[in-house]
């Protein structure tokens, strides 16, 4: 292994754009959880392939489109992914066994067939955004692995007056997305905008 003497946590500087191809492939002594800054774009083959000292939550930022193959194969230390909306691109592998890997939060509302979570565990659920589940139970690369898909849920949800005051506008808060905006959605399908 190439980088086997590292140890410890890792730093990605904001004015990286590009995770490189196998970059830190097989540096298992990295430890804690691996923060990907806004201004990655693109992580390639490999990139992290075997680092399986990252723990808990792996959180894509909305800045990346692509996700190369194998790109964070058995990085059995995470239990929770997030998968950004604007992603166009998963390649084979990307999370195989990544065997602690309870829980996946895709934001992808139009979602693509993939072949990136063989070897999760089998527990594993797979939560997607309202009014989505049925394009994602009609991709096979998403239904061979994960047994339950479910809408995911929000942190806290407040109402408030919107100018008009005679009608109220729903907002549901992200409590996991990095930049923890407020973004109007439609909650459930028994709530509406007035």
């Amino acid at each position: 292994c190439r980088c086997d003497g590292f140890s410890g946590s890792l730093t990605i500087p904001n004015s990286v754009t590009s995770i490189g191809r196998s970059a830190f492939a097989g540096c298992k002594r990295f430890s804690g959880s691996l923060v990907i800054p806004n201004s990655v774009t693109n992580i390639e083959e490999y990139a992290f392939d075997c680092c399986e000292g990252f723990n808990g939550s792996l959180i894509i930022p909305n800045s990346v489109t692509s996700i190369g193959d194998y790109a964070f194969q058995s990085c059995i230390g995470f239990s929770d992914l997030s998968i950004p909306q604007n992603i166009i691109s998963i390649g084979n592998g990307s999370f195989n066994y990544c065997r602690n890997l309870i829980r996946v939060k895709s934001y992808i509302e139009n979602p693509f067939n993939i072949n990136a979570f063989n070897g999760i565990s089998s527990s594993a659920k797979l939560e997607v955004p309202i009014g989505t589940k049925s394009k994602y139970q009609a991709l096979s690369g998403w239904t061979q692995n994960f047994k339950e898909i479910v809408y995911y849920t929000c942190a806290s949800v407040s109402v408030s007056p919107d100018p008009d005051p005679g009608s109220l506008q729903l907002y549901q808060f992200h409590a996991d997305r990095r930049d923890q905006r407020l973004f109007p959605e439609k909650l459930c399908d028994a709530c509406y905008y007035t």
